[in-house]
């Protein structure tokens, strides 16, 4: 990485990462598009995933200039590629990269160059953690959470919503409602006490 970055701060004067280099630092960082970029004009070959990048995201100004003292030679430039640029297994649609580049370039749009290498740093690290499975904090309380939701407020205890239950199939939660309001109303506990039964008698449900 370091080698990519000299380049990038003092293109003038620092020698140009090798295709060897850049194809070993896309195999770790294979979003890195400016070195993407920067294998294909070496190459001589149209990378359509680039191609489909530089649709939508200018190039870094960089690398849309010939520089005489990398020794690198454009592949992409208002001409086109070369006419063994593109492989007999890519689109020729992949070939729009040039535009692409070229209109970029016309526009004036110029990336800015990479001043230190903390970023990378912090992303090797990341790279090299063991990515573990996240264990709540001493006091976060676990299993479901959901289950103090199916406690029946006093207030939504109705007749209407045990039958409703009843009418769902949904015996045991009929049942529950039932003995809440016998509670509620100790003066109709008998019927009820009757209702309770006659659930019991048909069985309770899994809900």
């Amino acid at each position: 990485m370091e080698v990519f970055l000299q380049y990038l701060e003092r293109p003038d004067i620092a020698a140009a990462p090798t295709e060897e280099y850049l194809r070993t630092l896309l195999k770790r960082y294979p979003w890195f598009t400016t070195a993407r970029l920067m294998l294909s004009r070496i190459s001589g070959k149209v990378d359509p995933a680039l191609s489909l990048y530089l649709a939508t995201r200018p190039a870094p100004g960089l690398l849309l200039r010939s520089s005489g003292a990398s020794g690198i030679s454009p592949v992409v430039g208002t001409q086109g590629p070369p006419s063994d640029a593109v492989g007999p297994d890519v689109d020729e649609g992949a070939a729009s990269v040039a535009g692409s580049v070229a209109m970029a370039d016309a526009s004036g749009m110029t990336g800015e160059a990479v001043t230190g290498s903390p970023t990378f740093e912090v992303i090797d690290r990341f790279l090299a953690s063991e990515c573990g499975r996240i264990v709540p904090r001493e006091g976060i309380p676990e299993g479901d959470i959901a289950a103090g939701s199916a406690v029946i407020d006093e207030e939504l205890a109705t007749e209407e919503l045990a039958e409703i239950y009843l009418a769902q199939g949904l015996n045991d939660r009929a049942r529950a409602i039932y003995a809440k309001l016998s509670l509620l109303y100790p003066e109709k506990s008998v019927y009820f006490a009757t209702i309770i039964a006659r659930i019991d008698g048909n069985g309770a449900d899994n809900s």
